[in-house]
């Protein structure tokens, strides 16, 4: 959706670029124009294409591509809003015809170079090569109608019919602007949202906690008995040993010459 949207601004873009093109001799005798003033016009529209690219790289890393975007579209509707104004008006005004081709030249290369910024994020898994065919197709399809259907234009309705199409194309153009901005914060959102969900939102996994269902752990192995308590044990047993067998020789062993002069009245046995 959001490539969409870019694609019909860049196409509003290039057919309010390149209608006066195609249009020369009419513009000149119906808006009485000398041709140096045709050019003139044709000159201060891309005058700002000089700097405008550094100073559209700079917005973007500032407030977003997407803003820029709007921003440019925003003021391409201005300059041509002003530019009809210009030439509907009796007699017609040179100043706003230089002033609102002024304001689309201001905007003319940020449009034609932000779309890559404001897609890019969303492409980087696959796709991109083909995205760009497609941006660059709709940059073509303007030009095509400004060559194509502006003389046609002008053949069944006459110049100002051929001069508020194309304007009205590049008012218009604000509206997918604005959407792309929505669709872009959403995105971003929706990302910001998942991660924190992920990691620190209520429904996230407790990695330290137990899971129900998930079999208990093999018990851990014993240890070996301790070689020292092992040697002591066998200490032990060897002096139990050693006392059972020492009372035993000695009850055995006793004297066998007892007390002579014992009692007589004492125990025979």
């Amino acid at each position: 959706m959001i490539a969409i949207c870019c694609a019909l601004i860049d196409a509003a873009n290039h057919w309010v670029r390149d209608w006066i093109g195609a249009l020369e001799l009419q513009v000149e005798a119906e808006l009485g124009l000398t041709s140096a003033q045709y050019h003139s016009l044709l000159s201060i529209y891309f005058l700002p294409n000089l700097v405008m690219p550094l100073v559209a790289g700079i917005a973007t890393q500032k407030i977003g591509a997407a803003t820029v975007q709007l921003v440019a579209a925003t003021v391409s509707a201005l300059g041509s809003a002003i530019f009809i104004a210009g030439a509907f008006r009796s007699p017609v005004s040179t100043p706003c015809l230089f002033a609102g081709r002024l304001l689309l030249g201001l905007a003319y290369e940020p449009i034609d170079a932000v779309w890559m910024p404001v897609l890019e994020p969303f492409f980087r898994s696959g796709g991109w090569f083909f995205v760009a065919a497609v941006i660059n197709a709709s940059q073509r399809a303007g030009s095509v109608l400004a060559f194509l259907l502006s003389p046609l234009l002008f053949a069944r309705s006459g110049l100002r019919a051929a001069m508020l199409t194309p304007a009205i194309a590049s008012i218009t153009a604000t509206v997918p602007a604005a959407v792309a901005v929505v669709l872009v914060r959403r995105a971003a959102t929706l990302k910001q949202t998942a991660t924190h969900g992920v990691s620190e939102g209520p429904l996230a996994e407790d990695p330290l906690a137990e899971d129900p269902l998930a079999e208990d752990p093999p018990a851990p192995a014993e240890d070996p008995p301790d070689a020292d308590a092992a040697s002591s044990g066998a200490g032990d047993h060897s002096d139990a040993n050693g006392d059972a067998n020492g009372d035993a020789n000695g009850d055995a062993n006793g004297d066998p010459n007892g007390d002579p002069n014992g009692d007589p009245n004492g125990d025979p046995n």
